[in-house]
């Protein structure tokens, strides 16, 4: 999917007549924290994302039925044990609201094949920055791209989800008192030029009405919560008041909320993906949304509940190598999906598989090809990949996560190196991220990086996306 020897060539042949020095004037506009863009975009074979697109879109409807499920399976809210407070929120929405309306999947291309590594069903970043950044790439290089997603088009595709065609609405991006981060004020301003009143407040600045919220005595249509479900978990723990008047109002339905708290409370947590990779988990989902989660989940447990985990054994081989970059992507899955899409109560005998006593043992034995997952986490924060730390260190991760019942064993996978060029030249491992919006696929990012975490935050970049024909 990845044209590699493409921006091989691009990065061999083009920073003669790049510009080499950046300023916070030329990128500010699309940063929340400072970092040099590559200036080789990363480069997507069109027919193979117009492949694989269904098959994302597809998964977005197993994760909407996933979280409809929610609501009135007593077994699954009990498996993923959520907090009084999270329950009652999820509950006031109802079924209207249990949807991801707005996310962007992280995926990894290793070994050819796409995964979808994280749901961020929440609050993601690059809504409006991804095709800022696009078209910035586009100018400073000289690159003549041809768009066809909407954020390749525009940027206008997020803020059209929050005002679809009204310049009346009145709009609140909810961020914590002093801590809004520049995409969301730049979001605010973007509004505010089509006419729309939109501000950057506290969502303690709200007042819960009886139809619907408000915000110094006038009423609110739409709501982007853009705080992260790490830190409304923190406001609620400090502000335990909020939650009946929230809910009430919740329920009435006057004022639409994205994303609402069962796509924040589910489909963000990665309990998720290791609910997802379970027989009950895919029970009642379509045929092709078993499909498409086959195709793109990878193999994921939730640690103190699946003891018996048959891909177990056969992280010792792929741990000692990286992965190949090499090969065709995924496409279109198979029926059956591929054979390490993740545990399967029908599949092959368990000799030799580690069984619950010995799970620990096994987890310490295959460090190297495995990573750790708290359920919520931001920036990376709570992700611990195996190779990256010290034996100490992952014993000490492991035990902490299995003494809390929280948290999920995934199986590692490498992402796919790329050239980078900043203010430097350098090869990086990324991500290729979809963003969806209303369940259909509206653009594409990249994030690249030096460690094992993709993540902007701990030492990355971005990357722009322009898709090309192959040939």
């Amino acid at each position: 999917m990845i044209l590699l020897d493409r921006m091989h060539r691009l990065a061999r042949a083009g920073p003669a007549g790049w510009p080499r020095a950046w300023s916070p004037e030329q990128t500010a506009s699309f940063q929340n924290t400072p970092y040099h863009p590559s200036l080789v975009p990363l480069l997507v074979d069109r027919a193979e994302v117009a492949a694989m697109t269904p098959v994302i879109e597809t998964y977005l409807r197993a994760l909407d039925a996933t979280v409809r499920r929610y609501l009135s399976d007593p077994a699954m809210r009990a498996w993923f044990g959520l907090d009084p407070a999270a329950e009652a929120l999820i509950c006031a929405e109802g079924e209207g609201r249990a949807r991801v309306e707005v996310c962007r999947l992280d995926g990894y291309l290793a070994d050819g094949r796409l995964w979808v590594l994280e749901n961020n069903a929440d609050a993601p970043a690059g809504t409006l920055f991804t095709p800022r950044l696009n078209a910035y790439v586009a100018a400073a290089a000289g690159y003549r791209a041809d768009p066809r997603l909407p954020m390749e088009r525009s940027e206008d595709a997020f803020l059209d989800v929050l005002c679809p065609g009204r310049s009346s609405s009145r709009v609140r991006i909810l961020q914590p008192a002093g801590r809004s981060n520049r995409e969301s004020m730049e979001i605010a301003a973007a509004l505010r030029g089509r006419g729309v009143d939109a501000e950057v407040i506290d969502p303690r600045q709200l007042d819960a009405g009886a139809a619907q919220f408000c915000h110094e005595g006038r009423p609110v249509d739409v709501i982007w919560n853009k705080i992260n479900t790490v830190g409304w978990r923190d406001i609620i723990a400090a502000a335990p008041e909020l939650v009946e008047p929230w809910c009430a109002t919740l329920a009435a339905g006057g004022t639409r909320h994205l994303n609402g708290f069962a796509a924040r409370y589910v489909a963000e947590s990665k309990l998720c993906h290791a609910w997802l990779s379970s027989a009950d988990g895919r029970r009642q989902l379509a045929p092709d949304e078993q499909r498409a989660v086959a195709a793109l989940v990878p193999p994921t447990v939730r640690l103190g509940r699946q003891m018996d985990i048959p891909w177990l054994s056969d992280v010792a081989e792929a741990s000692n190598a990286e992965p190949s970059n090499a090969g065709p992507s995924n496409a279109e899955p198979s029926n059956s999906g591929p054979s390490n899409a993740g545990p399967s109560n029908s599949g092959p005998s368990n000799a030799g598989v580690p069984q619950a006593g010995d799970l620990p043992g096994a987890v310490l034995d295959h460090q190297a090809g495995l990573v750790l997952k708290a359920p919520y986490d931001i920036r990376g924060d709570g992700v611990t990949v195996g190779r990256a730390v010290s034996p100490q260190d992952w014993a000490a991760r492991l035990r902490e996560m299995l003494d809390s019942d929280g948290g999920v064993l995934q199986r590692y996978l490498a992402p796919t190196e790329v050239p980078v060029v900043t203010d430097r030249t350098a090869v990086l491992r990324s991500s290729l991220d979809w963003f969806v919006f209303g369940g259909r696929v509206v653009g594409l990012g990249s994030k690249a990086g030096v460690g094992h975490k993709v993540n902007l935050f701990q030492g990355g970049t971005k990357l722009a996306v322009f898709q090309e024909d192959a040939s």
